[in-house]
């Protein structure tokens, strides 16, 4: 099993963050790669909610809820069709109160690759940092597009002097 997380403080109230966090279906606002998010099912939120993302580069992502957690501004969504080579995949994001009007937010990403010594070769060194870069894009943006509300242009760049405090951990349990 292999893990990626990034967390990353937010100059928004806590509430802020996860109202749009935990808005399902607000991923072509917020995510730099999504064009459009197709709503699978009568479920907006929640456990049993589910969704197809529909990537600017032409790729698509299934994913469900699979827990949600609302006082604890917390939610975990299963990953079921996605272009990476994986047998299990699935993301938790969190949001806590650091201090008066500033959040902090986490990316958490376990997830089991395909094809055997192979797969954790590429996932260690192709796919978490990938994940990795995503996540950061994602935190970047939830700050920047909080006022907007506004879907994200295909020609967004992330912020290059971001003074947003980062970490990102990887790690990977080859023990099965």
């Amino acid at each position: 099993m292999a893990q990626m997380r990034v967390e990353q403080e937010l100059n928004l109230p806590v509430e802020t963050t996860w109202k749009i966090l935990a808005d399902f279906s607000n991923d072509r606002h917020i995510h730099p790669h999504v064009r459009s998010v197709e709503r699978i099912g009568e479920l907006e939120r929640g456990v049993g909610a589910a969704r197809k993302c529909h990537l600017r580069d032409g790729g698509c992502i299934t994913e469900k809820v699979t827990a949600w957690d609302e006082a604890a501004r917390e939610y975990t969504l299963e990953v079921f069709k996605s272009p990476e080579p994986k047998k299990r995949f699935f993301a938790t994001l969190r949001v806590e109160e650091c201090e008066a009007n500033r959040s902090k937010a986490a990316v958490v990403v376990d997830y089991d690759p395909k094809y055997g010594c192979c797969g954790e070769l590429l996932g260690r060194f192709i796919l978490l940092p990938k994940l990795g870069h995503l996540g950061r894009e994602y935190l970047d943006v939830t700050q920047s597009s909080s006022k907007k509300r506004e879907d994200v242009p295909p020609s967004f760049q992330v912020p290059k002097t971001s003074k947003v405090p980062e970490t990102i951990q990887q790690s990977v349990n080859t023990s099965s």
